[in-house]
């Protein structure tokens, strides 16, 4: 008995000892386990999704290693995740794991996160060191972020989930360009799916067609969010134009025919400066263009806001003139 209860005591440990958001070289996970982040918000480990996509072709039960919203699972082990939008982040999206194999999360001596099953390697985070650590380990960081660092310390980071985006665009994430081991190079979003959690009317027509997103689509909802403090309203509830029914459609129709003081806050009672304001116009529309290769850059936002470069007056985006009939316009 006393061998017994010392065997479910040890058990319990092994698991309750990844009750934290670190692991070590040497250490791995099991699907019956996870990191959780200091916040509580965030775990990484072993899931599994809903939906046929969670079954191989013959019945077997899919496994992932990701990083998720903790809210967003079952309690069961490892977690279900019916809600895909709280993945942070997933490994092997592409090559999954099947429950009836034993299958190992670990932390090699040489710095590198491996997934392997039945001794047999499934991913890795192919980690290189751009400079020598010698003591690299995994952090879940409060963000979401998943990072292989230096022990002693975390800003050297040499490997982060971030850089491989998935179903959710979580603050701090890269969108663009980023520097890896001294290359500017594009984050690839090729494999990222477009479930994002945000507001209708400010995310860029990409987020809903399926295309790749990059740091322009900031620039749209930038654009949007300019129109609202040019008009003191929102974009669509407080808007009513039976013509229009949409400010920033009515706002680039208005500039294309001359008049801008139309589109200023009433409150402020035609106070204002009309060269601005139709610098603010020109440059909230050039923001919220379809084409994300028509949109300025933020660096360019800010030239433009200033003065520094000219702006011509932008077309009509077609999105939104498919929201009113043709003849009109």
């Amino acid at each position: 008995m006393e061998t017994l209860s010392f065997t479910i005591m040890f058990l319990c440990a092994i698991h309750l000892s990844y009750a934290k958001n670190i692991l070590y070289p040497g250490e791995s996970l099991f699907p019956n386990q996870s990191l959780v982040s200091n916040s509580s918000e965030f775990k990484f480990g072993f899931f599994t999704a809903g939906g046929p996509s969670n079954f191989s072709e013959h019945g077997a039960l899919y496994y992932y290693i990701g990083v998720w919203l903790a809210d967003t699972v079952s309690q069961v082990q490892p977690p279900a995740l019916d809600d895909t939008s709280g993945v942070a982040w997933v490994g092997n999206r592409e090559n999954p794991v099947v429950r009836s194999l034993p299958s190992e999360l670990s932390l090699s001596n040489n710095g590198d996160l491996i997934l392997t099953q039945s001794q047999k390697l499934i991913w890795s985070s192919n980690a290189t060191q751009a400079e020598q650590i010698s003591d690299t380990v995994l952090l879940l960081l409060d963000t979401g972020n998943l990072v292989l660092c230096d022990r002693t310390n975390s800003n050297k980071v040499i490997w982060q989930s971030f850089y491989h985006p998935a179903n959710t665009w979580f603050p701090g994430a890269g969108i663009g360009f980023t520097n890896i081991d001294g290359e500017n190079k594009e984050l690839d979003f090729s494999r990222a799916l477009t479930t994002i959690k945000g507001t209708v009317g400010y995310l860029a027509p990409e987020w809903y067609s399926g295309e790749a997103i990059t740091q322009r689509a900031d620039v749209y909802s930038f654009g949007m969010m300019l129109f609202e403090i040019i008009s003191g309203k929102r974009n669509s509830s407080e808007f009513n134009n039976k013509r229009y029914p949409y400010f920033p459609l009515y706002a680039t129709v208005k500039m294309n025919e001359g008049e801008v003081l139309c589109l200023l806050d009433e409150k402020l009672g035609g106070n204002v400066d009309v060269a601005e304001l139709i610098r603010a116009c020109k440059v909230a529309g050039w923001c919220i263009q379809e084409p994300e290769a028509c949109r300025p850059s933020m660096k360019k936002v800010v030239l433009m806001l200033k003065g520094t470069i000219s702006v011509g007056i932008p077309p009509v985006p077609k999105s939104l003139l498919n929201l009113v009939d043709a003849d009109d316009y």
